[in-house]
């Protein structure tokens, strides 16, 4: 069930993961602190998502995977970029070399968290991006 800000006073949060454990934990650990997370499994699923909340509030914060089948989490950055360029977006991933770095920070991600994530740094880049998304 999808519940937007309109109808509640947490921050809600998008999680998009292609792992089922992944998205799992990380909908466990941002429930624990007060936040509604909606889950997509993939970009194409995000995209609808993002598609219906942007006509019933939206999402306060995005967490993506950079890397994942049908639609990437680049794709998804652009897309929330035309549809809530408000909305700041977090990258979650395992990409560990330089280029990739580099380019994703070049990028408009509100912060880049790398794999395996410690739930405390999790925790802190959603705090900051409520605040930033606040300005």
């Amino acid at each position: 069930m999808t519940v937007t800000n309109a109808t509640h006073h947490h921050p809600s949060i998008l999680v998009v993961e292609d792992d089922a454990d992944m998205r799992a934990l990380l909908r466990d650990e941002l429930t624990d602190e007060g936040y509604w997370v909606c889950q997509a499994v993939d970009g194409v699923d995000a995209a609808r998502q993002l598609a219906h909340e942007a006509e019933t509030g939206g999402f306060d914060v995005i967490i993506t995977d950079l890397k994942m089948p049908r639609m990437s989490g680049m794709d998804v950055l652009a897309m929330a970029g035309e549809r809530c360029p408000s909305v700041p977006v977090i990258a979650v991933t395992a990409y560990t070399d330089a280029p990739e770095f580099v380019k994703t920070y070049q990028s408009r991600f509100f912060a880049y968290l790398r794999k395996p994530v410690k739930m405390a740094e999790l925790k802190t880049a959603v705090r900051a991006a409520l605040e930033h998304g606040g300005e």
